[in-house]
């Protein structure tokens, strides 16, 4: 047992030096001026380098799948390039806020798309049983155009009730 703890305090007392050293909040707000002030295209550079893990790590829980956690991830940094103004405190807390928020907003959204994609698909069944309902109305329709529209419609329009330019009784 006191090999075990002694190996532990050693693994332990060595972690410090294989973690690298945290950005410090006043640094990572000097490099978020430095790109929104001066166009500094390598302060955002180094911000993506340092917190991109994160916000995947954080966008992947939430939505579930790498593909959409890109997405997201990459929209949070689109976030911070339009409203990095926004940040006063802690760039990581804001990218970490940001990052959910959007993961849940897309969510939202692809639950609202796939409800649309069943209700149109449910709704362009019962239209496809009413055709034989609808094809009288087109038929008379064609009908009641003039001469010449007629042939032309006629000639592209093959239908059953419509043949060799007839059409339906009582028109």
């Amino acid at each position: 047992m006191a090999l075990l703890m002694v190996r532990e305090t050693a693994i332990l007392d060595d972690l410090p030096a294989r973690l690298p050293e945290p950005a410090l909040p006043a640094d990572d707000l000097r490099l978020l001026h430095h790109f929104l002030h001066d166009n500094d295209a390598q302060a955002f550079g180094e911000i993506v380098r340092r917190y991109a893990g994160m916000v995947y790590a954080t966008c992947l829980r939430i939505v579930g799948d790498a593909a959409r956690a890109e997405d997201v991830s990459q929209d949070t940094f689109f976030r911070l390039i339009s409203r990095g103004h926004e940040v006063h405190t802690s760039l990581p807390a804001w990218l970490h806020r940001t990052a959910t928020h959007l993961a849940i907003d897309a969510i939202r959204s692809d639950g609202a798309r796939q409800r649309r994609k069943i209700s149109y698909c449910q709704t362009s069944d019962r239209a496809a049983s009413t055709w034989a309902e609808l094809s009288p109305a087109v038929d008379q329709a064609l009908c009641d155009l003039p001469d010449e529209p007629e042939m032309i419609t006629t000639a592209t329009w093959r239908g059953p009730n419509i043949s060799a330019g007839k059409c339906p009784a009582g028109s």
